[in-house]
C-alpha cells in the first residue's frame, strides 16, 4: 500500500524557475489520462459494431421462436425443467441455456456498448470517463457475461447427464443433490460476489475522485501563491497539509488497483467449474454425437438410452422439446430423422461450449497481461490501449457463439419434422 513516489520527489522533478506545484498537476492529469494511440478511435469504432451486432444475434434467438409458430415457443422459449433418469428418483434442475445465455449476453453486450461509446469520447475529453464512472462499466458487465457463461455450462453438463446413452451415463452419474446444490450455489456466488465488487468499486472510486479534487485545490492554492511571490516564501503548514492529501489521494488509487487485482482474480476463479463442466460436456457431446449419426446413417438400428422424464409443472410443453428421443416404437425413417435432430442439438451444443471455453482462457491469459502491467496498464497510454484492444477482442468467440446458436435455431427442421410425424 506504499508503494507510491512521494510528493517531494515529484516536486523535486519542476525544471529551475517552474512553479513546481502547476509541474507537479501536470504530471498526475498526464499519468491519470495518458495520450491514446491515433489508432485508438478505429479500434473502437470496430468493436462498437461488434457490439451491437451481437445485440442483434441475440435479439434474433429471442424474437425467431415467436415467428415460427407455437411449437417452436414451446420448444425454445423456457426457463427451466426437470429431468428423472428414472421414475421417482430426484430430478436434475437445468435452466434454459440457450435463452438464458442469449438474454444475459444482451444485457453484457449493451453495457460494454455504452462502455465503447464513453472510451471514445474520453479520448477527446477525458473528463468523460470521470463523469460516466468507466471502471464501473468495465467491471459490471462480466456479471451477466459469467452468469451466462455458468447457466450455459450448467445446461450442457445436465442435458449430457440426461441424453440417451447408457455407456455414457456410467461415467457422468452425480448425485442430483449434489449437482443441483452446486449448480444453484454456484450461481448464488456469482450474483452475490459481481454485484459486491461492482458496489464496493463505485465506493471506493467516488472516495477517490473526492480525495483527487481536494488535492488538486491544494496544488492550485500553493502555485497561486508561489506565482505571487515568486517561490521566495515557503508555506510550511501548507505543504503539510498539501502532503497528507496527496499520501490520501495516492493511497485511495492504490486501494482502486488492488481490488481491481481482486476482482479480476475472483472472475479467474469462477472460470474453472465453467470451464471443467464445458469440458465435460463437450466430451459427452461429442460420444453422443457419434453415437446419434451412426443411427441417422443406418449403421445402427436404434439408439439405447435411459427412459427421460420432464417434469413441468402447468407446461404443455412437448416431451421432445427439451430432449430429442429414439422410440423404438417409430419407423425407421422417422428414428433416423429424430437421429438427425438430436444430433444437431449436440453439435450446436458443442460448438458453443468450444468457443465459449475458447474465451474463457483467453480471457483468462489477458487478465494476467493486465495483472503483469499493472501501473503501466494505467499510466502508459500504448500499454492501456493494448490492453483494452485484448480484453475487447474476447467479445469474437462470443459473437461466434451466439450466431452460431442463432443458425441452428435459424436452419432448424424439427418443427416440420414433428409435424409430418403428427399427420
Amino acid at each position: 500500500m506504499g508503494d507510491y513516489t512521494s510528493l517531494e520527489s515529484l516536486l523535486q522533478l519542476a525544471p529551475t524557475g517552474v512553479n513546481p506545484f502547476a509541474f507537479v498537476e501536470v504530471l498526475i492529469e498526464k499519468a491519470l489520462h495518458p495520450e491514446h494511440p491515433p489508432y485508438m478511435k478505429g479500434v473502437l469504432r470496430f468493436f462498437g459494431a461488434v457490439y451491437v451486432l451481437s445485440m442483434i444475434v441475440c435479439s434474433a434467438i429471442l424474437i425467431i421462436p415467436w415467428c415460427r409458430g407455437q411449437r417452436d415457443r414451446a420448444k425454445y422459449q423456457w426457463l427451466w425443467k426437470k429431468l428423472d433418469i428414472e421414475a421417482g428418483s430426484t430430478p436434475y434442475h437445468m435452466p434454459n441455456g440457450g435463452l438464458s445465455m442469449a438474454i444475459l449476453q444482451l444485457i453484457s453486450s449493451l453495457i460494454s456498448g455504452l462502455y465503447v461509446v464513453m472510451l471514445y469520447y474520453s479520448i477527446d475529453s477525458p473528463q468523460v470517463d470521470r463523469r460516466s464512472y468507466g471502471l464501473i462499466w468495465a467491471d459490471i458487465r462480466l456479471l451477466p457475461m459469467y452468469l451466462g457463461f455458468w447457466l450455459t455450462a450448467w445446461a450442457s453438463f445436465a442435458f449430457s447427464i440426461t441424453s440417451p446413452r447408457k455407456t455414457l451415463s456410467r461415467h457422468l452419474s452425480p448425485k442430483p443433490v449434489f449437482f443441483n446444490a452446486f449448480c444453484f450455489l454456484f450461481a448464488f456466488i456469482i450474483v452475490i460476489f459481481g454485484i459486491y465488487f461492482t458496489v464496493y468499486q463505485l465506493k471506493e472510486l467516488s472516495k477517490s475522485y473526492a480525495l483527487h479534487d481536494i488535492f488538486i485545490e491544494k496544488l492550485h492554492y500553493l502555485g497561486d501563491q508561489w506565482n505571487h511571490t515568486s517561490g521566495t516564501v515557503v508555506l510550511t503548514n501548507e505543504i503539510f497539509k498539501l502532503e497528507m492529501a496527496y499520501k490520501a489521494c495516492a493511497l485511495s488509487t492504490l486501494a482502486i488497483l488492488v481490488q481491481t487485482e481482486k476482482t479480476g482474480l475472483f472472475w479467474a476463479i469462477a472460470a474453472a467449474p465453467v470451464l471443467a463442466f464445458y469440458g465435460i460436456a463437450l466430451w459427452a457431446f461429442l460420444t453422443l454425437l457419434r453415437g446419434s449419426a451412426q443411427i441417422a446413417s443406418g449403421k445402427v438400428s436404434v439408439l439405447d438410452h435411459h427412459k427421460v422424464t420432464v417434469q413441468d409443472k402447468g407446461s404443455s410443453t412437448p416431451m421432445d422439446s427439451v430432449i430429442v428421443k429414439i422410440d423404438s416404437n417409430r419407423s425407421e425413417p422417422q428414428k433416423r430423422n429424430d437421429a438427425d435432430n438430436l444430433a444437431r442439438t449436440y453439435q450446436s451444443m458443442a460448438i458453443r461450449a468450444v468457443l465459449l471455453s475458447t474465451f474463457l482462457i483467453y480471457d483468462l491469459i489477458t487478465a494476467g497481461i493486465h495483472l503483469h502491467a499493472k501501473h503501466e496498464a494505467l499510466s502508459d497510454g500504448k500499454t492501456r490501449a493494448m490492453i483494452k484492444i485484448l480484453r475487447f477482442s474476447g467479445s469474437l468467440p462470443i459473437l461466434f457463439a451466439m450466431a452460431t446458436q442463432c443458425y441452428y435455431l435459424f436452419t432448424d427442421p424439427s418443427e416440420k419434422t414433428s409435424g409430418d410425424h403428427e399427420k
